[in-house]
């Protein structure tokens, strides 16, 4: 293998049956997930050093692929430390960043330097138990600060970016192999109106989420025709998989995304003036398709929990339809509190992780769950500061670019981003890797011709242009 990403397809499908086959293994022997997880960050460090600075470094690989491993990590209870993802991801994107050039996005950069101030306010029982509150709350943003400033304007070609979407979602299969492999039988579960631990393994909305990535990852392949897999059945097979153990969590947020932000991109690119008459009715035939294979598998889920399902996603309990706050688990009150916070806190906030005990104080003792009103609660007018430029970077960002392949992608991580830091915070590493996107400039292998042509015309320029300031007087 050379020190660059292949454009060329290395066997996709064997990759897959053995992420599925892995899962299985996993599932018996837990431990190895330990073992995979070191290799991997030290592959990704050593290739992040010695993989060209100027190409796409293997590296962007390694990150993707622990990206996709971190819900494998918690599940299997590997040992490694609770943030050893969003910490390794850091690492091998920042290292790739120094070597590169160092562009430098000011408004991400100043977005994290704006949360470090709260962490003086942080106030654990112990040093320890302050670390713990430091490091949950802000390995988050610093993954999303680092990742967005290696995507800053950085060029890649597609093909390559479509190998770390692979990569990505390579892990995501050996999930569901391990959730078939460890759930219950379907007759034994208990289907109540809450999120499912017995269906999930792990935290239902987390195990829900990277589903729904992994939905939206092969739901854009197939249409964009990224080629994903050499076959596009093995990819809606995957899919298929993906969703029936996503509805089965019971946690509708990672569902719920997927499909919002899959139906999004359809309307941009049936919007979207440079879009090729193709491209929309290739368009208009998935949202059919895809419609009538989500409704068939959802009435087939519904039936094998007994109409739960539709009670789950429909907010009924006991035949009561539920307020909003019953609806939404509480993260309404959290909202609320949370503001309340502010207003009290404006100018310093409560200090880092503090939180869940102010929360305490007015009767809802729980961890942070909606990102965008923790940062306010905690980190006062800064943090509204921060919460702006992370909101108003992407819209600036999507209102300058022209191509519709980059809006698409900067569409995509951007909502499932927001849409995970709805109701989990900044939990895991991949929607922070993801809200990168936002800044990356893809190009097409046209682009790479157009880009030769250009450095060769302008080579022959600066050649034409020496030997006439070399030539002797009167030559001409």
């Amino acid at each position: 293998m050379t020190n660059t990403i292949k454009s060329k397809r290395r066997f996709p499908e064997i990759l897959a049956g053995l992420h599925l086959a892995l899962g299985a293994i996993l599932s018996v022997i837990p431990g190895l997930t330990f073992y995979i997880g070191v290799v991997v960050l030290l592959m990704g460090i050593y290739w992040a050093l010695t993989d060209s600075s100027t190409s796409v470094n293997r590296g962007l690989l390694a990150a993707g692929y622990l990206c996709g491993l971190e819900l494998v990590f918690r599940l299997s209870k590997s040992g490694l430390p609770h943030e050893f993802v969003k910490y390794a991801v850091t690492l091998i994107l920042l290292i790739m960043w120094l070597r590169s050039g160092m562009k430098i996005q000011l408004g991400i950069l100043l977005y994290f330097l704006l949360l470090l101030p709260g962490i003086l306010l942080s106030q654990g029982r112990t040093i320890e138990e302050t670390r713990q509150f430091v490091s949950a709350n802000l390995s988050g943003p610093l993954c999303l600060a680092v990742s967005s400033l290696f995507f800053y304007k950085r060029k890649i070609h597609i093909e390559h970016f479509v190998g770390v979407l692979r990569w990505l979602l390579y892990p995501l299969i050996t999930l569901v192999s391990i959730l078939i492999v460890k759930s219950p039988d379907l007759a034994q579960v208990d289907f109540g109106y809450g999120s499912n631990f017995q269906t999930s393994i792990y935290g239902p909305n987390q195990v829900s989420s990277v589903l729904g990535l992994g939905i939206i990852i092969i739901g854009l392949g197939i249409l964009l025709k990224l080629q994903l897999f050499k076959w596009q059945w093995v990819g809606l097979v995957i899919a298929g998989m993906m969703l029936f153990r996503g509805l089965l969590t019971f946690s509708r947020g990672g569902i719920i995304t997927a499909f919002i932000v899959l139906v999004l991109v359809y309307v941009l690119i049936l919007f979207s003036s440079k879009a090729s008459a193709g491209l929309r009715i290739r368009v208009i035939f998935f949202v059919i398709a895809g419609s009538l294979v989500v409704y068939s598998l959802f009435q087939y889920t519904n039936e094998l929990t007994g109409n739960a399902l539709f009670d789950r996603y429909a907010g009924i309990k006991r035949g009561q339809q539920l307020a909003a706050d019953s609806y939404t688990s509480g993260r309404t009150r959290i909202v609320k509190i949370d503001w309340d916070i502010f207003k009290e806190n404006w100018l310093f906030g409560v200090g880092v992780g503090m939180g869940k005990s102010a929360r305490a104080e007015q009767g809802y003792e729980i961890i942070a769950h909606v990102e965008f009103t923790r940062m306010l609660a905690e980190h006062g007018l800064a943090g509204l500061l921060a919460l702006l430029i992370l909101l108003f970077s992407p819209i600036l960002f999507y209102l300058r670019e022209p191509r519709v392949m980059n809006k698409v992608f900067l569409v995509v991580g951007v909502l499932f981003c927001f849409s995970f830091m709805l109701h989990s915070a900044t939990r895991i590493a991949a929607p922070m890797f993801m809200y990168g996107f936002t800044f990356i400039q893809l190009l097409s292998s046209r682009d790479i011709i157009l880009r030769k042509h250009a450095l060769q015309a302008r080579k022959v320029a600066i050649s034409n242009r020496r030997d006439y300031a070399t030539a002797p007087a009167g030559a001409a």
